[in-house]
């Protein structure tokens, strides 16, 4: 069965591509891989909170696209800029908040502590991906979804003044999470390599799976 058969364009990527976000098989091509985790779920009533309403030509584009394709969901877009809250829309409401700010990730979290669906589509500054995993991913339900997009801006350089804002890049700090999961706790024999904080340690705990789709990542909790 080729991959195409397997992830299918459907319903999300047409509504994607009627909104245009980036999202649709017209750029990135993530819908077809969200709808075979997301079809489940849409008919449910949850919060699905998306991190960065996008930039002007592409704002909220995705944030309606979820609205009409989960059509009882409670849709969160957050983002720093505050122009941001102009395209708020029935189911869809913005917060404005620095996401590299411990502080403000804490008081998001409180507002919103049971999340079925949460998107890191921000910065895409390493260590902005990083925290926001390790406070929000508290807020998932059990059998919830963590998506990290646009992983590619882990493989530049640390010299670049962009993305590169840690030791640590985030492809790599997610990558870690396997050798939890994968050896249950036992050494790999790669494993002096490696620098798990106890925090890697307790998340990898409660991961019950951790895909990775060319750019993209989801985690689902147990």
């Amino acid at each position: 069965m080729s991959n195409e058969k397997l992830l299918k364009r459907a319903l999300l990527d047409e509504i994607a591509i009627r909104y245009g976000t980036d999202k649709s098989s017209k750029q990135h091509d993530y819908m077809r891989f969200y709808e075979f985790y997301f079809s489940s779920f849409r008919d449910q009533e949850f919060t699905f909170l998306e991190l960065g309403v996008g930039p002007e030509d592409n704002k909220g584009k995705s944030l309606y696209t979820w609205s009409e394709y989960f059509k009882n969901a409670q849709v969160v877009g957050v983002d720093i800029r505050p122009d941001a809250k102009t395209i708020e829309h029935d189911r869809i409401i913005v917060e404005i908040g620095n996401l590299s700010s411990l502080n403000y990730l804490q008081t998001l979290a409180r507002k919103f502590n049971q999340n079925r669906i949460i998107l890191d589509d921000a910065s895409h500054m390493w260590s902005h991906q990083i925290l926001a995993f390790e406070v929000l991913f508290q807020t998932l339900e059990s059998g919830g979804l963590y998506i990290v997009e646009d992983l590619h801006t882990s493989f530049r350089s640390l010299h670049e003044q962009s993305y590169a804002d840690s030791p640590v890049d985030a492809f790599t700090y997610f990558n870690h999470l396997t050798y939890c999961i994968c050896g249950r706790g036992a050494q790999h024999r790669n494993g002096e390599k490696l620098t798990l904080s106890a925090m890697q340690i307790a998340l990898a705990q409660q991961i019950d799976m951790i895909a990775f789709y060319g750019k993209t990542l989801l985690i689902i909790k147990k």
